[in-house]
C-alpha cells in the first residue's frame, strides 16, 4: 500500500494562496488597506461626504480582501454555493474602481502643501499626505489583482475575469456616479426632457438659453449644481463609450473563434 505525500501545509491550508503572485498583491492589498485607513483615522482625519465615502470604500475592500485571503488560504471557498472564480474577479474590479476613486477624492478634498490652522497643525496634513501616498499604493494593488487574475486568449476563465466581465462591472460603477451625481443637486428636474434622455443632457445644461456654459464664479465648491452636471454629462458619455467597447469585443469573439 502506497503512501501518499501532503502538500506542505497539509490538507486544510493552501500556502500558494499568499505565496503566488496573486496573493501577493492581496497581502499588499491588507498592508496598504489597513495603513491608509489608520492614517487617516488616527490623525489624519475626514469630514462630510466626501470623506465618509473614502473611509467606507477602503473598509469596504478591506474587509472583503480578508474573506477572500482567509477563503483562499484555508479552502473554505469550496464550501460555498456560488463561483468563487466569478466572485473574486468582480471584487478585484469592483475594489480596484472604489479605491481609485477615493485616492482621487481624498487628496483633492482633504490634503494639501500648507499646513492646517490648529489644532490639527503640520502633523495632520503629514498623516494626510500619507494617507494619499498609501491610498494610492492601494489603488496599484487592486490593479496588480485584476491584472493577473484577467483571462487571456484561448484560456478558460470565469466569465468576469474577461473583458466583458470586467466591463460589466466598470459600467455598473459608472452608473452608479452618474446616479449620485444625479441626486447632488444637478437641477434634473428642471426640464421634461432631462428626465427622459441624457443624451441631450449637455444641451439643456449648458446651451447659453437653457444652462450655463460656463461654471458660476459664486458657486461654492462641494455643493454646486454646475459641477454635478458636468459630472453627469462626462460619465454618460464614458459610459456609453464602455457598452460600445463591450459590444463590439463581444461580437468580435462571436465571429472570430481565434480569441
Amino acid at each position: 500500500m502506497g503512501s501518499t505525500v501532503e502538500p506542505p501545509g497539509g490538507a486544510y491550508l493552501h500556502l500558494g494562496a499568499v505565496t503566488s503572485p496573486v496573493g501577493t498583491a492581496r497581502m499588499l492589498q491588507l498592508v496598504f488597506g489597513c495603513t491608509t485607513l489608520s492614517l487617516v483615522a488616527h490623525r489624519g482625519g475626514f469630514a462630510g461626504v466626501q470623506g465618509t465615502f473614502c473611509m467606507a470604500a477602503w473598509g469596504f475592500c478591506f474587509a472583503l480582501s480578508v474573506l477572500v485571503l482567509t477563503c483562499e488560504f484555508t479552502k473554505l471557498h469550496g464550501c460555498l454555493r456560488l463561483s468563487w472564480g466569478n466572485f473574486t474577479a468582480a471584487f478585484a474590479m469592483l475594489a480596484t474602481l472604489l479605491c481609485a476613486t477615493a485616492a482621487v477624492i481624498y487628496p483633492l478634498y482633504f490634503t494639501q502643501l500648507q499646513c492646517l490652522p490648529k489644532p490639527a497643525g503640520c502633523m495632520a496634513r503629514d498623516f494626510r499626505l500619507a494617507a494619499s501616498i498609501f491610498a494610492g499604493l492601494l489603488f496599484l494593488a487592486y490593479a496588480s489583482e485584476v491584472a493577473l487574475t484577467r483571462a487571456r486568449p484561448g484560456q478558460v476563465a470565469s466569465y468576469m475575469a474577461t473583458v466583458s466581465g470586467l466591463l460589466k462591472i466598470v459600467q455598473a460603477f459608472v452608473a452608479c456616479i452618474i446616479f449620485g451625481a444625479l441626486v447632488h443637486d444637478s437641477r434634473y428636474g428642471r426640464y421634461v426632457a432631462t428626465q427622459c434622455a441624457a443624451v441631450i443632457w449637455p444641451v439643456f445644461c449648458f446651451d447659453p438659453k437653457y444652462g450655463e456654459p460656463r461654471r458660476p464664479p459664486d458657486c461654492p465648491q462641494g455643493s454646486c449644481s454646475w459641477d454635478s452636471q458636468l459630472v453627469i454629462a462626462i460619465f454618460t458619455y464614458v459610459n456609453l463609450l464602455l457598452y460600445v467597447v463591450d459590444l463590439a469585443y463581444s461580437q468580435r469573439i462571436r465571429f472570430v473563434p481565434t480569441l
